[in-house]
């Protein structure tokens, strides 16, 4: 699986460091969950 992030500002305040901080700790998070593929039933598509 491959995921992508777009942050589309290049300098943040030093007031921002924490959220940013955290946001990137759950990204990490994410990444390291385990992921569980189920067989079921197609799921029906709009047309």
């Amino acid at each position: 699986m491959v995921s992508r992030i777009a942050v589309r500002k290049a300098v943040f305040p030093a007031e921002d460091y924490v959220l940013l901080k955290e946001f990137y700790e759950k990204i990490l998070l994410k990444h390291g969950e385990q992921i569980v593929l189920k067989k079921g039933a197609p799921i029906a598509t709009k047309k």
